[in-house]
């Protein structure tokens, strides 16, 4: 009687045993719910619910990014910089110490925050007189140049002239734009009139 009670308190414990390690943990990761701006660290956290976090090992891998400390821990800080501008930066934990054919890695994405658009403080980028059309070609060319450099700009030229010799003077200025215009592409979606108010003339340009 005594070695069927022994036999059967072994059996049970080793049910018990065969349960337990048959019973997977769950694993996920989490990241920063919202852009992060350049230049900031991303923090990941890796979460593990269903075993004693003694008995397990954190290994971090990032695609992009430099992950400055926490590699063993886990939470780990992900450096980002300009390189990684406007993208997705995935972060995956491999654990060790879980039962065996249990899932042992996670992974969590969060982005970063694009470059900001160039801001120029002072919206006047050129002002000249009257010029020769050499000198004035080379202007027009570094305004050209502007708007390649920045994909949201606008420029507005402004024609300051007299009502005598308006429709001439017009005319000039919008053969130097439509010059320049055949140059650079940037130019090419000039707009086909010319908005006058008073004894300025503005000529809407976009980049």
């Amino acid at each position: 009687m005594k070695k069927l009670v022994c036999i059967s308190i072994l059996i049970a414990g080793s049910v018990l045993s065969a349960l337990a390690q048959s019973s997977c943990p769950t694993i996920f990761v989490t990241g920063s719910s919202s852009l992060t701006p350049i230049g900031d660290s991303i923090t990941f956290t890796a979460k593990v619910e269903g075993i004693e976090f003694e008995k397990i090992k954190f290994e971090w891998t990032v695609d992009k990014g430099t992950i400055t400390n926490g590699q063993g821990t886990s939470t780990i800080n992900v450096a980002t910089n300009v390189d990684i501008a406007g993208q997705t930066v995935t972060a995956t934990v491999k654990i060790s110490g879980l039962p065996q054919d249990c899932k042992n890695e996670a992974t969590e994405s969060s982005e970063v925050a694009a470059k900001p658009p160039r801001i120029i403080h002072d919206p006047k980028i050129d002002e000249y007189v009257k010029l020769s059309w050499r000198n004035e070609k080379i202007r027009l060319e570094s305004i050209a140049n502007e708007l390649i450099n920045n994909d949201k700009a606008m420029a507005y030229f402004i024609v300051y002239t007299n009502e005598k010799n308006t429709p001439n003077h017009l005319k000039s200025e919008r053969l130097k734009l439509e010059n320049i215009s055949l140059r650079n592409s940037k130019f090419q979606k000039t707009e086909s009139a010319l908005f006058m108010q008073e004894k300025a003339i503005t000529e809407p340009m976009f980049g």
